[in-house]
């Protein structure tokens, strides 16, 4: 999600059932408080797009943030509340329970993050819909990966939603016991409802083993260790384009591309030197197109190098 997506988004929150419902009168501020979440940078928010022959259509938002454990208190706390509205109110009131840049790098280089799934609604009422959902919620949950992560938190859409998501491990915090136990059998639109509190954390994860949702929980240390910068550069190559669009992307130089390219083959081979190691002495331009897609491959498969982390974290990775 950009800016510019924002007012589409809350149009389509807006005409969601029952999502728009939920909201309340604060579905006034959800622009302002998209706006402000993008502007920190620190959440997961991301749009799903057609793309036609007429440009981009957007059919959903899927929303996520790490939040101090103040919230995550006061949500399992009966009476329980929707998310989406209560950070809307809370962010409005600049009360914001979203955890800073800071703060993210410092808890996934030691306690751990929580994250609550603020909404993830994509349009169903169109061709194809129930897939685009299901990508949707891929790439989302994709985005978690490699966080140190203590607890997922979330509140179903629709039986459907709870089925499904009761399928793939999820469970439903139990107030009374303090617990994550099974979903309720057999799933109600009056549960749905009403709010709730689903999700799974490390410690009921290890009673889910195999399914999806468990491998969310899933968490090793970064060995390379790679700055911010290397960090930015890299996720953008995972998304393909040449040095000059990655620099036209980034907002930087081609050559300030370039010299972080060399950094990052620097680091990855102090840490991993089978890694980046020229596998064609003989041809040059090849040698640096396999170099280069190793590398993508690894850090793809290992999305913890691409998290946060704070410098202390990141010269420790560097010197075991």
């Amino acid at each position: 999600m950009v800016p510019r997506d924002v007012s589409r988004c809350v149009e389509l929150t807006r005409e969601h059932t029952p999502l728009g419902s939920r909201y309340g009168a604060a579905i006034e501020d959800l622009g302002y408080a998209l706006l402000e979440t993008l502007r920190q940078g620190t959440s997961l928010v991301y749009v799903c797009e057609e793309i036609g022959p007429t440009g981009a259509v957007i059919l959903g938002a899927s929303i996520g943030a790490f939040v101090r454990e103040d919230f995550v208190r006061d949500l399992k706390a009966p009476p329980h509340f929707w998310i989406g509205a209560e950070l809307v109110r809370r962010i409005r009131k600049g009360n914001s329970p979203i955890l800073s840049d800071k703060e993210i790098r410092e808890a996934n280089s030691c306690v751990g993050l929580t994250s609550v799934v603020w909404q993830s609604a994509v349009r169903l009422d169109v061709p194809g819909g129930p897939e685009r959902a299901h990508q949707s919620n891929l790439t989302f949950f994709g985005g978690m990966r490699g966080f140190r992560l203590n607890e997922v938190l979330a509140q179903m859409e629709s039986v459907e939603h709870a089925e499904n998501v009761a399928a793939t491990g999820g469970l439903v915090f139990n107030p009374a016991s303090g617990r994550h136990e099974k979903f309720p059998e057999p799933i109600t639109a009056d549960w749905v409802g009403r709010p709730h509190v689903a999700g799974l954390n490390r410690e009921s994860a290890e009673t889910q083993l195999g399914s999806w949702a468990a491998s969310m929980f899933r968490y090793q240390p970064p060995r390379i260790g790679f700055t911010e910068s290397q960090q930015r550069l890299l996720m953008a190559a995972l998304q393909g384009g040449s040095n000059e669009e990655l620099a036209e992307q980034l907002g930087v130089s081609a050559f300030a591309v370039k010299r972080t390219w060399r950094a990052i083959y620097d680091r990855a081979s102090d840490q991993i030197p089978e890694l980046v190691a020229d596998p064609a002495p003989d041809s040059r331009p090849r040698r640096g197109k396999e170099k280069k897609g190793r590398l993508l491959a690894y850090v793809n498969e290992h999305p913890e190098e691409l998290r946060p982390v704070t410098r202390k974290f990141r010269l420790n990775t560097a010197t075991t």
